[in-house]
């Protein structure tokens, strides 16, 4: 049998050799981080989801946080 990449250096063990349950320890324990290449993006894909990501949650704390005016006192 292959040993199938199942992400860019996440390689599969020999199914012969692995049940269910040693598969999802493998999976648990050796999976790589998540990054732009495992998907098959440049790595500057990243920069701009997490660029977008803290817009929006900017944008929704802004809308819920409410809108404190600038206002003059008229005090004399």
């Amino acid at each position: 049998m292959a040993n199938y990449a199942l992400a860019p250096g996440f390689r599969s063990p020999d199914p012969a050799k692995f049940n269910y349950d040693d598969y999802r320890n493998y999976i648990e324990t050796k999976l790589p981080a998540e990054q732009p290449a495992m998907f098959g993006l440049h790595a500057n894909a990243e920069i701009n989801y997490l660029t977008s990501l803290c817009d929006k949650i900017f944008d929704t704390i802004m809308n819920i946080s409410g809108k404190v005016g600038g206002g003059s006192s008229n005090e004399n």
